[in-house]
């Protein structure tokens, strides 16, 4: 992982490489666990606004035990923003998959949904001075 910090904006980089293979001969790779995963994190801060966003790229996965069905890599892009009320209250808004890329599915090869909107109000403890 790498961090690129300038004032308060940052840029965070994540990779991941894994092979995860079963005992079984001829080895498949274990389902759902892609070879390798990018993934870039922005954030920034503008008063009590932070803005953020996501980019995830992801490479192609088996979807069986046995490494004959395979689910395409994709990328997927997310972004939202959270205001900061008051010490304790803030409120926030993220959409994942900005694209609406559909055609993916989850371990059970039920559809995954295309956009998606989510909203959060959050409270937190009191600061103690």
């Amino acid at each position: 992982a790498g961090i690129l910090r300038r004032g308060r904006a940052e840029l965070r980089v994540d990779y991941l490489l894994q092979d995860t293979r079963t005992d079984a001969d001829p080895q498949p790779p274990l389902p759902f666990r892609p070879r390798h995963r990018v993934t870039l994190r922005t954030s920034a801060p503008l008063g009590p606004l932070v803005l953020f966003s996501t980019l995830m790229i992801r490479s192609e996965v088996t979807t069986d035990a046995f490494g004959n069905r395979t689910q395409p890599g994709y990328t997927r892009v997310d972004a939202g923003l959270r205001w900061t009320v008051t010490d304790t209250w803030s409120v926030g808004a993220e959409v994942h998959n900005l694209a609406d890329v559909k055609g993916y599915a989850d371990a059970v090869h039920r559809p995954l949904p295309g956009r998606a909107v989510y909203l959060e109000l959050k409270r937190s403890a009191p600061r103690g001075d």
